[in-house]
């Protein structure tokens, strides 16, 4: 039986999940450097320990609107199709361990180009979580701009 571990946060009220294996750090938020003219997804840059790293909006990821920051606001570091990134999250809740038993696969009708960061369903609880494919998060578009975006920096 497999087991993996997970770092569950909040984007508004929802509880989503990311392996644990692939997350870099958790950071208190810093100030983001606005880059005029980015994309939408992108809020901004972050300069962490010498490391430039860009910050994508789970927020507009989802369609949800923009809110103020707050204590409890962090950056998740990841390396998505090998870019390193920063996820803002409203707040970071927990890392839980999950059996194989508490996965299910994601149902078909929900899988399509905009959906395709879901990897897997946890139950925890009596809730469902969607549990996060890194690589699913960006297109291959986002992700060019985003390598070229930190190249000029």
């Amino acid at each position: 039986m497999g087991e993996e571990r997970d770092v569950l946060f909040y984007v508004a009220n929802e509880v989503y999940g990311i392996d644990v294996a692939a997350v870099q750090g958790i950071e208190k938020y810093v100030n983001i450097i606005p880059v005029p003219n980015a994309p939408s997804y992108i809020e901004g840059l972050i300069n962490l320990r010498g490391v430039v790293i860009p910050v994508f909006s789970i927020r507009n990821k989802f369609k949800l609107p923009e809110i103020a920051v707050t204590e409890e606001t962090r950056m998740i570091i990841v390396r998505s199709k090998g870019v390193l990134i920063g996820l803002q999250v409203d707040k970071v809740k927990e890392i839980v361990e999950l059996s194989d038993k508490d996965l299910i696969e994601p149902p078909g009708i929900v899988q399509n180009e905009e959906t395709n960061y879901i990897r897997k369903i946890a139950r925890i609880g009596d809730k469902l979580v969607l549990l996060m494919e890194l690589d699913g998060i960006l297109s291959a578009e986002q992700k060019k701009t985003i390598e070229d975006m930190v190249k000029e920096q």
